[in-house]
């Protein structure tokens, strides 16, 4: 979610402030990703944080 162009653990980890991409390495290639769980954790997040079930959110291009 930055604006650099190209993103391998090199611009990543320049990004984070990390000195050496052996972090962002390790994160992405030997991590195991549970999509459906974090799915269900953002969901949870954003139905806790706007308060109601019935709650709408709308995201526009102007990122306002």
């Amino acid at each position: 979610m930055s604006d650099i162009r190209r993103r391998n653990s090199w611009q990543l980890a320049e990004v984070a402030g990390e000195a050496r991409p052996d972090g962002m390495q390790r994160l992405l290639n030997g991590s195991r990703w549970d999509q459906d769980g974090m799915r269900d954790a953002i969901q949870s997040y954003a139905l806790d944080t706007l308060g109601t079930i019935d709650a709408v959110l709308v995201v526009d291009e102007t990122g306002f």
